[in-house]
């Protein structure tokens, strides 16, 4: 019931985030962490090197966490 619950709170939230939340740049993650809580994360610079975590996962975690 939960997992069902997050999917459909996940779905919704991205519906009213896009048309209601003022977005700093064009790319986004959005992330649900519970049902009732979605979180958008705009990185610096745009898209992240995700290419880089296979290579050095502490690199880009670091590279992440210090923007």
């Amino acid at each position: 019931m939960r997992l069902i619950a997050q999917k459909n709170s996940t779905s919704e939230h991205k519906i009213l985030l896009s048309q209601h939340a003022p977005r700093t740049q064009k790319y986004g993650l959005h992330y649900t962490t519970s049902p009732g809580k979605t979180y958008v994360i705009e990185p610096e610079g745009g898209e992240l090197n995700y290419d880089l975590v296979h290579k050095s996962p502490l690199k880009f975690y670091d590279q992440v966490m210090t923007q």
